[in-house]
């Protein structure tokens, strides 16, 4: 499920552009990439129309999405200079999210190639109640000419959006190596080289996408579930 953060509300660029605008275009192209690999996506919004935030939520987990990855835009108060404290962050609440949110926020500041600001927690409304892995982007910053104006163009949306997707690709890489899938709701331990599920007890993997996602993977262990796993790890190896 892939939900472009705003509106209501957001940030607005020197030119007019607003957040929402841009993280939609970006979410869309994020959307993209993940079918590409095979993965069922699901959006809160496809137009520029206003969700508000608790609806977001609650279809997270009404849905049962494995990841939540809200795509924003960032801005500043009156007082700070944005040339000289702008850059690209990820923030987090839960300590679960700890590691899809420096994958991606590793993959933003190669992709961008602008400051890195880091990975922080924060009291959000859409990372701190959920129970799967949850993050949100603060890729460019509106209120900077040039970046505004990446924002606004094919190359730079697909950029931003390629940043997620190969943190989502990096953090899913690293949780099947591990062996270990832990949430509020599943805690189970897998051998080395057991397969991990995509999907849970049959269900289709869903990605929330919020501001503008991934799988978190836990459950059951069907015929299913293994091919769908295998067919993905292959495509992600092959590289299509």
């Amino acid at each position: 499920m892939v939900d472009p953060g705003h509106p209501p509300a957001g940030a607005m660029g020197p030119s007019g552009f607003r957040e929402a605008q841009a993280n939609l275009a970006v979410a869309l192209k994020l959307r993209e990439l993940l079918q590409a690999k095979g993965a069922q996506v699901i959006m809160t919004r496809s137009t520029d129309s206003a969700v508000d935030l608790w609806p977001r939520v609650k279809l997270a987990d009404t849905v049962n999405a494995e990841l939540l990855v809200s795509i924003h835009n960032n801005a500043l108060p009156d007082g700070l200079n944005p040339f000289t404290n702008s850059g690209s962050s990820v923030f987090y609440n839960q300590p679960r999210s700890v590691p899809l949110a420096m994958a991606v926020q590793r993959a933003l500041v190669r992709r961008l190639a602008i400051r890195d600001l880091g990975v922080s927690r924060g009291d959000l409304a859409l990372v701190r109640p959920t129970w799967m892995p949850s993050i949100l982007t603060e890729g460019l910053f509106m209120m900077l000419p040039q970046q505004e104006a990446a924002l606004r163009s094919e190359a730079g949306q697909a950029m931003y959006a390629q940043a997620v997707f190969d943190g989502i690709e990096t953090f899913l890489e690293g949780v099947a190596g591990r062996g270990v899938l832990t949430s509020p709701r599943h805690t189970r331990q897998t051998e080395p080289n057991d397969s991990w599920s995509l999907r849970r007890a049959g269900a289709p993997l869903f990605l929330l996408l919020l501001h503008g996602s991934g799988p978190f993977p836990c459950g059951g262990q069907s015929p299913e579930d293994r091919a769908a796993l295998e067919k993905f790890r292959d495509s992600l190896a092959g590289g299509g």
